[in-house]
């Protein structure tokens, strides 16, 4: 009930957002389950790119805060079974390109406890770093940059 509350408590614009950000959370992660990461990625980087440009510089100035739209996305992905950081990054990107924000998703790797190799995806956007983990420290191994 308290999820139903607040959702409704939200202003017009985030609810929108909201609801998109669970369509495309909800599209990446299937994307991430039945296709090759090449290939959704390619999808997700050229909408991005195509909302971007549509977007244009003077949609950024009047758009909701970066830090929103992030927390939107969290919101929507706890409610995507399996939702990762990489479906979180991919889906913020996109959403944050349609608001008029360049961002860059990177992929990291670490040696864990007991040497188990551990990845994760982040996404950066106006010098800040959304989607890190505290306390680990990973080393980027490619990057995909929306500007």
């Amino acid at each position: 009930m308290g999820g139903f509350r607040t959702f409704f408590q939200l202003p017009s614009d985030e609810r929108r957002l909201f609801l998109q950000a669970l369509g495309v959370v909800s599209a990446v992660r299937i994307g991430l389950w039945v296709l090759p990461f090449r290939v959704l990625h390619g999808w997700v980087y050229a909408r991005s790119k195509r909302a971007l440009r549509r977007a244009g510089p003077e949609r950024q100035a009047s758009s909701m805060p970066t830090e929103r739209i992030v927390w939107l996305v969290q919101a929507a992905s706890a409610r995507v079974p399996q939702a990762t950081c990489l479906t979180r990054a991919l889906a913020a990107q996109f959403l944050l390109a349609e608001q008029g924000h360049p961002s860059e998703v990177s992929i990291g790797v670490t040696v864990g406890e007991e040497k188990a190799f551990a990845a994760h995806a982040w996404l950066t956007c106006d010098g800040a770093e959304l989607g890190t983990v505290e306390g680990e420290r990973y080393t980027p191994i490619t990057s995909f940059a929306v500007r």
